[in-house]
């Protein structure tokens, strides 16, 4: 049996840790130790995430609200059914639950771009008839739109003598409209081409990286067809007094109005990796392009009131852009106990509700390993009353006047101060505790089940 954990913590209102945080709100933590891969992609309206790995399995995922799960999703083999062992993407997903991404199909061979929904691939075209061509990276909320890249043209390589392979020429930006693909400009690409990470909602405006002959990356921003490159705007290797090496970067959000996108950029293996932002100008062309805001951190999410989400390098931990000013993912919402740390946050919905990331874990002779991990965010309930007679597996914590109140299975309730010393404990036999006896001050209230664990701030006054 699959191995399926959740956590929760609840946060309260005006703590200085808690800048953004204006209501009391539950975090819960679904993770599943048994799925090797990252979240990459979060529906506007937070009831959908996918992701996938690309390490152990090359399988991916997709998580629904409803059912509180992560679902594996393969490739299809040679009779086009979905079966494990068949490789698999998901990159985004719209807010009815269907997601992008490339699938290994045993008939056809190789990879090819798709839409997955309810447990089976629809292929989308492509602009050249040849395998891992396209790439579609970002749907709209109503799924009518999708960003992404494809080739435009077949390339014959002799790499070995009178043997011929035949690959994809440059990636250049696509849109799928309405299921047609079309060119979203006609620009020269060259070495790879590019690579799409983002889109605005209306489909004007896309970013990823554009990349030169030599190899280097530029973090890149398209709008109504002209790209603007923010960084490395000519290659490393006509400058090597400036770029000694391959420089590489990439911008992977827009913010939600898509007034300011963000990314990060390396200067090379011995040089600076770092974070930026920039300010997209009315004016939109590569003079006016001017200076990027650098910060220490990598973003990879774009969020509300110019905020953006990331993290360190290699996962790292989940970090928070905001004003100017970086934040730990976990201390900017006021969560102080939580076993499990988010590595690098890389999606979330509109309203910041739903938060894409994964776990990192020892799994012994394998190292680090990292599992897909939502937080999903809810306001709380101290009415634990309306679940009354219905059949509840997961324990509701209320909390009114001082008295603890539980609906729902559980084994333990405990009161712990901040310092982590259990101070007050009960079995599943009583259901409340009053805690007056403690003093004025803040608490965690825990609840244990079979498969989770709840912890709850409150104030005793």
């Amino acid at each position: 049996m699959r191995k399926f954990l959740l956590l929760s913590t609840i946060l309260l209102a005006g703590t200085a840790t808690c800048p953004a945080q204006e209501e009391d709100m539950v975090a819960t933590f679904y993770y599943d130790e048994e799925i090797p891969g990252i979240v990459w992609g979060v529906s506007d309206n937070g009831q959908w995430a996918v992701g996938y790995d690309d390490q152990l399995t090359y399988a991916a995922f997709i998580w629904n609200k409803d059912e509180q799960r992560f679902v594996d999703v393969f490739g299809l083999d040679e009779n086009g059914e979905m079966a494990e062992g068949y490789e698999a993407a998901l990159y985004d997903v719209a807010d009815d639950g269907t997601a992008v991404g490339v699938y290994e199909d045993a008939a056809k061979g190789g990879k090819w771009p798709g839409l997955y929904k309810d447990g089976a691939w629809t292929p989308l075209p492509t602009l050249v008839d040849i395998k891992s061509s396209a790439y579609p990276m970002v749907i709209s909320p109503d799924g009518n739109l999708i960003g992404g890249m494809a080739s435009a043209e077949i390339i014959n390589s002799d790499v070995l003598p009178g043997q011929t392979i035949v690959i994809g020429g440059p990636k250049v930006p696509v849109l799928w409209r309405n299921g047609e693909i079309e060119r979203y400009d006609d620009a020269e690409y060259v070495g790879q081409g590019c690579w799409i990470n983002d889109m605005s909602a209306d489909g004007t405006m896309l970013c990823g990286y554009a990349e030169w002959d030599d190899g280097s990356r530029s973090p890149a921003v398209w709008k109504d067809g002209t790209m603007v490159r923010l960084v490395g705007t000519e290659p490393a290797i006509s400058n090597p007094d400036k770029w000694p090496e391959f420089y590489e970067g990439q911008m992977y959000a827009f913010s939600t109005d898509a007034s300011k996108v963000a990314g990060y950029f390396s200067e090379g293996m011995a040089g600076r990796t770092y974070g930026i932002v920039w300010d997209i100008p009315e004016v939109f062309s590569q003079e006016n392009a001017g200076e990027v805001a650098e910060t220490n951190t990598l973003l990879a999410a774009g969020g509300k009131d110019g905020k953006f989400f990331g993290g360190g390098m290699s996962g790292g931990s989940g970090t928070v852009y905001d004003s100017g000013n970086v934040y730990s993912f976990l201390s900017y919402y006021g969560i102080t106990d939580n076993p499990r740390t988010p590595a690098a946050i890389n999606a979330t919905s509109a309203d910041e509700t739903l938060f894409g990331t994964s776990l990192i874990y020892s799994a012994g002779s394998m190292g680090s390993v990292q599992c897909p991990m939502v937080v999903c965010f809810e306001e709380a309930d101290d009415d634990v009353s309306i679940n009354e007679g219905k059949a509840i597996q997961e324990a509701t914590i209320g909390y009114a006047n001082n008295t603890v109140s539980v609906a729902g299975g559980y084994q333990e309730l405990s009161v712990y101060n901040l310092n982590g010393q259990c101070l007050m404990q009960e079995d599943a036999a009583k259901g409340n505790m009053n805690l007056t006896t403690l003093g004025s001050g803040v608490y965690l209230v825990k609840v244990k089940g079979d498969n989770y664990t709840k912890v709850r701030k409150v104030i005793v006054e």
